[in-house]
């Protein structure tokens, strides 16, 4: 699993591309292009998750911090980390077509699980819909 980390944009500074978010590299007839550095994408994820307000909850409820007390927690977790292990993050038609659900009693782990792999989607710089059925089932059901 990839580790959460919280950058400060406004003294960061990549070596790599010395904060122009480009790198020269030869093409294939040995021309200099432009290529996107790394830190693009961690620039992206540092964004989106602080927009999100998650940052903190994202810190605490990680896959990584997911105590399973009960077997069945254990069966979430390892469900989880299975899930994430089989999405091919590089294929945005096979990306989008994931999906994982938790259902479970109250105080199960259901909300820190589906938390922590959120985390993990952006961390690999993938947008995904986090779901309440509680709350926001009905929009479905009335949308159709």
């Amino acid at each position: 699993m990839l580790k959460l980390q919280e950058y400060d944009f406004e003294t960061y500074h990549c070596d790599i591309c010395d904060d122009t978010q480009y790198i020269e590299v030869k093409d294939e007839f040995g021309y200099p292009v432009l290529e996107r550095c790394k830190c693009q994408l961690t620039r992206k994820i540092n964004k989106d998750l602080k927009e999100s307000g998650l940052m903190e909850e994202f810190k605490k409820m990680s896959l990584d911090t997911f105590k399973a007390i009960y077997g069945y927690q254990k069966t979430m977790l390892d469900k989880s980390i299975e899930f994430l292990k089989q999405i091919d993050y590089t294929d945005d038609k096979h990306y989008k077509k994931a999906w994982f659900i938790v259902s479970g009693q109250v105080g199960s782990g259901k909300t820190h699980i589906c938390t922590g792999i959120s985390s993990q989607c952006i961390l690999m710089g993938k947008s995904f819909e986090y779901i309440r059925y509680v709350s926001d089932s009905t929009k479905f059901i009335y949308s159709q």
